[in-house]
C-alpha cells in the first residue's frame, strides 16, 4: 500500500462491497463520494487514508 500515499486515484466502493475495507467511523462519508477522484495522504493501522474536497476518510 505505501506505493500509493501521495498519489491521485479513483477509489470505487460500493455498499454490497466489504465494509471492512474502509473504517466504520468514515463508511457514511465515503458512501456521500463514492466513485470520485481521492488524494491519499497516507496510511493509518490498515486504512488508506483519501481526501477529496474537505472530506478525509480513513
Amino acid at each position: 500500500m505505501d506505493n500509493l500515499v501521495y498519489t491521485w486515484g479513483l477509489f470505487q466502493w460500493f455498499q454490497e462491497s466489504d465494509k471492512g475495507l474502509i473504517h466504520s467511523d468514515d463508511v457514511h462519508n465515503f458512501q456521500l463520494q463514492n466513485s470520485s477522484v481521492f488524494y491519499c495522504r497516507g496510511i493509518e493501522d490498515k486504512y488508506l487514508v483519501l481526501q477529496m474536497g474537505k472530506y478525509t476518510v480513513v
